[in-house]
């Protein structure tokens, strides 16, 4: 009796766990479905990225949290005698939430130097050098190669949008140093 007892309190335990794992599964593909929105790829809120990224590390945190649920849910399976569930929709849309706030970090950096660029003065009022136009260039040119990298590898309006605005700037270049 008392192993019958406990055989059917562990079938009940790992019916919990695997009910838990559907509702998890369920919960990421919720918030890796987010990173569809058009609002991440049509690139109508690029002067608003500062909230995008921080949208973006809301759902990383997320999605790094289903992943130590899952560790735990996995460390029971493995009490249980179970095969621990892989969590592949998790692993992708950590890899997937990871390269979309790529893009929107370097967009949020692009129109803080942009915004500088275009608001400080070449010579201060008290004659001391003011935008370190060679900074500036070499800036330019790292973010252009980084910028194009990005378009190759998820080619969205967005990152369309900032590889234009990188390559008009990189071509005004000569013009300002």
């Amino acid at each position: 009796i008392a192993q019958q007892n406990q055989d059917t309190k562990l079938a009940e335990m790992v019916n919990n766990v695997n009910s838990n794992i559907s509702k998890l599964e369920d919960q990421v593909t919720s918030v890796v479905a987010h990173l569809d929105d058009t609002s991440f790829i049509d690139g109508a809120k690029f002067n608003d990225a500062v909230e995008m990224v921080d949208e973006l590390n809301n759902m990383h945190e997320k999605l790094e949290g289903f992943s130590k649920t899952g560790l735990v849910y996995g460390g029971y399976q493995t009490l249980f005698n179970e095969t621990p569930h892989e969590y592949k929709e998790l692993d992708a849309g950590l890899r997937r939430c990871e390269a979309v706030k790529k893009v929107w970090t370097t967009i949020k950096d692009w129109n803080a130097n942009y915004e500088t660029w275009m608001e400080c003065p070449f010579v201060q009022p008290d004659g001391t050098i003011g935008l370190d136009v060679e900074e500036m260039d070499r800036q330019v040119q790292s973010i252009f190669k980084e910028v194009y990298s990005l378009h190759k590898k998820t080619d969205t309006r967005t990152t369309e949008i900032l590889k234009d605005k990188v390559s008009d700037v990189k071509m005004m270049m000569p013009n300002i140093l």
